[in-house]
């Protein structure tokens, strides 16, 4: 049994992860934490926690989090985080986890990125994402995952500096791993990654048709997080040891 509470528990992800929460046998979910119901003592009564809320909403809980002696496990699932905020969450006295998603297949498409990008030297790399029209971001953080893992498999294979170009204009470049965005209608997720040879071409597509995926990935690794050592994690390490059992 895990003691949970949910951060930003009113957002479209939040009301899922409740949901979710309420009917698992195995958690007790202890505090859901709101604009309006926000007491940071009864949210640390958890022993985990889940936030999938705002940059500005998941610095601070990291920071009134890290004055704990005993600090709860975190999972962060928000996306638009600073590289400051990342560098706090290096020296978190708990398990920290965060990633651009907690979908499994997600997290399957970027470790198959990365073996493509690898083996596919020669091929032109363009990644394409579409989702809802509320999402406050753009490109996708998950977008942008894909395409920073890609970008680091096709240095090591080359031995060659490549770039991210977003929303191209003009003419493409060698070197250059191209991310373009749409926002419309209630799309819940679409990734693609594509590898553009002469004369073939493979497509690594994740189509989310409902965000429910996101907290069920997200409920999971709670469960994975909170027997671990203290120490920050990501969505390899998590898929790693499924990968290896």
């Amino acid at each position: 049994m895990i003691n949970l509470a949910v951060f930003g528990a009113n957002g479209r992800m939040g009301k899922e992860l409740v949901k979710l929460a309420l009917a698992d046998e195995n958690i007790d979910l202890v505090y859901s934490f709101t604009k309006e119901n926000n007491d940071y003592n009864e949210l640390f009564k958890a022993n985990v926690i889940i936030d999938f809320s705002t940059p500005a909403a998941s610095v601070e809980l990291l920071e009134k989090a890290s004055l704990l002696d005993n600090p709860p496990a975190l999972v962060v699932g928000t996306t638009g985080l600073k590289d400051e905020y990342f560098k706090k969450a290096k020296s978190y006295k708990g398990k920290f986890f965060w990633a651009s998603n907690t979908s499994l297949g997600v997290a399957i498409l970027n470790e198959l990125t990365k073996i493509a990008a690898l083996a596919l030297k020669e091929f032109d790399i363009e990644i394409y994402e579409k989702h809802h029209k509320h999402k406050v971001d753009a490109p996708s953080g998950t977008a942008l995952t894909l395409a920073k893992n890609a970008l680091e498999a096709r240095n090591k294979a080359l031995n060659k500096e490549h770039k991210i170009c977003f929303n191209r204009e003009g003419k493409r470049e060698d070197n250059e791993i191209g991310l373009v965005s749409l926002r419309g209608g209630s799309v819940a997720g679409y990734h693609s990654v594509g590898f553009y040879g002469d004369d073939e071409s493979v497509e690594l597509i994740h189509n989310a048709n409902s965000r429910v995926i996101f907290a069920k990935g997200a409920i999971n690794v709670a469960k994975w997080l909170i027997t671990k050592e203290n120490k920050n994690y990501s969505m390899s390490d998590f898929v790693g040891e499924l990968l290896n059992k």
